[in-house]
């Protein structure tokens, strides 16, 4: 990012949408493991993503001390046909971290 310049993203005319949903699933991952970290005890812990499994993730009455995240995509832009396939493998990686996207 240090060596992007203006005359560079003028030149792209597609969105970068998947590779905005990266980084942001990136980025959940990565404060979901480290939050995770410091409240286990448990030097291997079963869980990484979710609730400790003290929770039930499907029980609306259950507490979950995990983090929650949520995405909101917000574009004006048209969609094009090369970023479908990269948006949906995006979109089911969010899906599986229990991710919602608005």
């Amino acid at each position: 990012m240090s060596t992007t310049d203006p005359s560079s993203l003028e030149s792209t005319t597609s969105t970068m949408m998947a590779g905005a949903l990266s980084t942001a699933l990136c980025y959940i991952s990565k404060t979901s493991e480290a939050y995770n970290a410091t409240r286990s005890t448990d030097p291997n812990p079963s869980y990484t993503y979710d609730a400790p499994p003290t929770a039930d993730p499907n029980d609306p009455n259950s507490p979950l001390t995990g983090l929650q995240s949520r995405i909101f995509i917000f574009s004006v832009s048209t969609s094009l046909a090369t970023q479908y396939i990269p948006l949906m493998n995006g979109i089911f990686a969010a899906q599986r971290l229990r991710v919602p996207i608005d």
